[in-house]
């Protein structure tokens, strides 16, 4: 067993982890590990709400899950959509993209223009992945 650090991802993530328990970021852990194996890549509050239950060794109760939840959402680790689901925020993808292409087996997408990660855009007709912001930057050129 060897562990290889990057420094940079390693601040990143040390720094999250002076702001959440041990117990807070294995939640965190499970609901974007769900997140990503879902094929439309977000899920119901109920669900993150409930996933509460598969963290082990610590007990919350639905309440402290929902303060939990919010203080993701204010820091950008989740994004609550319009639909009323939760998606992975952007400081997320951002400074946990080597990790989510460990848990999805490389299997993730590329938006065409930036070629940075890209886990809910739109697809053009010639079947190209695009980032929202990027594909109205290419359609307006």
């Amino acid at each position: 067993f060897m562990l290889v650090s990057d420094s940079k991802r390693s601040e990143a993530f040390s720094q999250v982890q002076t702001r959440m328990t041990p117990g807070e970021l294995e939640f965190m852990r499970i609901v974007a590990t769900e997140i990503l194996h879902k094929e439309d890549k977000c899920l119901n509050s109920k669900d993150v709400l409930n996933s509460v239950s598969e963290v082990k060794g610590v007990k919350f109760s639905m309440v402290e899950a929902e303060k939990i939840v919010a203080r993701m959402q204010e820091a950008k680790w989740l994004k609550a959509l319009t639909s009323g689901n939760l998606t992975l925020g952007v400081r997320f993808i951002n400074e946990m993209e080597d990790w989510i292409n460990v848990i999805s087996d490389g299997e993730v997408d590329k938006c065409k223009t930036c070629q940075k990660l890209v886990l809910r855009g739109f697809r053009c007709k010639c079947g190209l992945l695009y980032h929202r912001h990027c594909g109205q930057k290419l359609a307006k050129a």
